[in-house]
C-alpha cells in the first residue's frame, strides 16, 4: 500500500502537542485539517496516495518514536475554513502550501518505519527519514 510519510516537528504547536489538538477537532466535527508547510506535495504522489484504500498518511514526529496513521479524505492547496483547522495555524495558515483532510487519527505500530520503503530510492523509510531533508516521502508499506 503505498502512504505519504510526512515527518513533523512541535515547533509551532500548543502545549497538548500537534496531533491531540487535530484529535480534539475530529471528535467536534468529524475531520480536520492538517497544514503542510513549504513546498506543497505533487499532483502524482496525491494520485497515489488518494488511489489506496483508505488513503493514509504515517506521522513521524521528529526525535521521538512517535509515528501516526491518519485516514485521509483529500489532499489540496485551497485553504479550509478557519474553524476547522487548530487555532495554533492562525498566524501561520498563509505559510501552508498543502493541505490534508483527517477523519481518523491513531498509534501507528512501533515498528511501522522497518515495514515501509521509500518509492522514490527502494531505502528503508527507518533510514531514509533519518538521512533525508525532505520531511515528505511517498512509501510502500507492507503493514
Amino acid at each position: 500500500m503505498k502512504v505519504l510519510s510526512l515527518r513533523y516537528g512541535e515547533n509551532f504547536a500548543p502545549p497538548c502537542g500537534t496531533m491531540s489538538a487535530h484529535k480534539s477537532l475530529i471528535s467536534t466535527y468529524g475531520f480536520v485539517w492538517y497544514g503542510k508547510f513549504g513546498c506543497p506535495i505533487s499532483k502524482k504522489v496525491v494520485d497515489q496516495v488518494m488511489n489506496e484504500k483508505p488513503a493514509r498518511v504515517l506521522f513521524i514526529k521528529s526525535g521521538t518514536s512517535e509515528r501516526y496513521w491518519a485516514e485521509i479524505e483529500i489532499i489540496t492547496r485551497q485553504r479550509p475554513e478557519e474553524r476547522f483547522i487548530p487555532k495554533y495555524y492562525s498566524v501561520m495558515a498563509r505559510k501552508v502550501k498543502c493541505w490534508i483532510k483527517i477523519k481518523r487519527i491513531y498509534d501507528a505500530p512501533r515498528n511501522i518505519m522497518s515495514q515501509c520503503v521509500v518509492v522514490s530510492s527502494g531505502m528503508p523509510l527507518s533510514i531514509a527519514s533519518k538521512a533525508s531533508m525532505n520531511p515528505c516521502l511517498l512509501v510502500e508499506c507492507m503493514e
